[in-house]
């Protein structure tokens, strides 16, 4: 008897003219590992959020066939769903209710009236499985990426359920993290759980032995050719940063001293760890988050003191949460608010592979298709500084090469680049330079810095140990 089983599924959105899942039927067995494969957009996350009940619950949708749990029909009723299936959405930002760590992974435990008791034990033992007790404390809002996708995956261990439903769970994980993830995913299949995983990176899923379902017949398997960012910079530093400090009220120092700069056609490759800063250091080039010491300048200003005008042209920006830049009602709207005309949003909709979505709300696309529409929008603004966090997210093999590809290009045509990414493969291939940010902070030329970190004894973090894999 199936832990969790979908006949004959049939999902259709009221917005497009065609299904995203059709006559799909698939069965997950207790302590079975099954990872749902295909492109951006091939319904690997429509799966999860029928099977759980949100899609038609929460989400207008027709949908037909069958979904069991333990053989018989799941129940309509999310809350009772909830009981036996623990999602952790590829957005981690999605299921986030509470203000503290600790707070969010007692919240589902607490809902199922559970004894005091009893929740602090689940709460403990989700913590410890996560390596998250000592942030058990911290705002949720202060946490990094992938902070907040491992307090998604501890909220949902901490409910105990009979399956587990991932939504790429690695991808705002940097390596360690990655690797500490399969190994608890591992200890769910000896425990009698299910796990059912939609994930594009299938290489280090091996350990876990399990069945691929691949959703797309033309799936390619691996990224393809990717050129390499062969521009030499040249010039002074159109974008610089001096002696840059900062930390969040309650967590450490994230930078002490902080200074470099990017020259034009350069692309400087930052990485490190969850939690290291990464993200912070864009928002501070940005002039999105004000340095508590120290100076951002680029050509010369203040990016904080731009106005919308001066800054459309000079800076673009990728975020790491697309829909934390997304404001329009339709997909068209987005590219006319950055003063594209019809002509040239439909050129970049089929360079982006997102034709015939013009008229779509941008908020309903996959993650995938919100990360395209995003690297998008940047490079349509025609920026002299792209400011890039985790571009590759939610990307199959194929398309991770189109952004790849955007990035290498517009290095070639002087755009000076900074590009954060725990996709270190293909960081490698493209960056110049590379700016790593954990217990020491290193800055140099590519090689030398990945060599650096080898001798350091961390060769997690280097391209190599995950090329074969990722």
């Amino acid at each position: 008897m199936s832990a969790l089983e979908v006949r004959r599924l049939t999902v259709r959105f009221p917005t497009r003219s065609a299904p995203v899942l059709e006559d799909f039927t698939c069965g997950l067995e207790r302590g079975e590992t099954v990872v749902l494969a295909g492109r951006s957009g091939s319904g690997k996350s429509t799966l999860l959020h029928t099977a759980l009940g949100y899609i038609p619950e929460g989400v207008p949708a027709e949908v037909t066939g069958e979904v069991l749990l333990d053989g018989a029909p799941a129940p309509r009723s999310l809350a009772r769903r909830g009981q036996r299936l623990g999602l952790v959405q590829q957005d981690p930002e999605a299921g986030l209710c509470t203000l503290r760590v600790r707070d969010e992974v007692a919240f589902g435990p607490e809902n199922l009236g559970l004894t005091r008791r009893e929740i602090a034990a689940r709460v403990d033992r989700a913590l410890s499985a996560t390596g998250l007790a000592p942030l058990a404390q911290r705002a949720t809002w202060s946490l990094s990426g992938g902070e907040k996708q491992r307090t998604a995956l501890a909220a949902a261990l901490a409910l105990e359920p009979g399956v587990l439903l991932l939504d790429e769970p690695t991808a705002h994980l940097d390596p360690q993290g990655a690797q500490d993830l399969l190994y608890i995913l591992a200890r769910q299949a000896t425990e009698g759980r299910g796990v059912l995983m939609a994930e594009h990176r299938l290489g280090p899923l091996w350990s876990l032995r399990p069945r691929i379902v691949c959703l797309d017949s033309e799936y390619p398997a691996r990224e393809g050719d990717v050129p390499w960012a062969t521009c030499a910079p040249g010039g002074a530093g159109i974008l610089e940063a001096r002696g840059l400090r900062f930390s969040y009220p309650e967590g450490e120092e994230l930078l002490r001293g902080l200074s470099f700069a990017v020259a034009p056609g350069e692309v400087l490759g930052v990485a490190g760890p969850n939690g290291s800063g990464k993200s912070t250091v864009l928002r501070l080039l940005a002039g999105l988050t004000a340095p508590q010491r120290g100076t951002v300048r680029v050509e010369g200003r203040d990016p904080a003191a731009l106005g919308l005008g001066e800054r459309r042209g000079l800076l673009g920006m990728v975020f790491q949460m697309p829909h934390h830049q997304l404001f329009a009602p339709s997909v068209a709207e987005e590219f006319a608010l950055n003063g594209c005309k019809a002509h040239q949003t439909e050129a970049w909709l089929e360079k982006a592979s997102l034709q015939g979505l013009a008229s779509e709300h941008p908020l309903r696309l996959s993650i995938g298709e919100r990360r395209r529409l995003t690297v998008a929008l940047a490079l349509a603004g025609r920026p002299r500084v792209l400011l890039m966090d985790e571009p590759f997210i939610g990307q199959d093999h194929a398309n991770a090469a189109w952004v790849a590809r955007q990035i290498s290009e517009a290095s070639r045509a002087g755009v000076a680049v900074v590009l954060v990414s725990h996709r270190l493969p293909l960081l490698a291939r493209l960056a110049h330079r590379v700016l790593f940010l954990g217990r020491r902070t290193h800055l140099g030329p590519t090689h030398e810095v990945f060599a650096e970190l080898r001798r350091e004894g961390q060769q997690v973090f280097t391209p190599e140990y995950w090329e074969e894999q990722w």
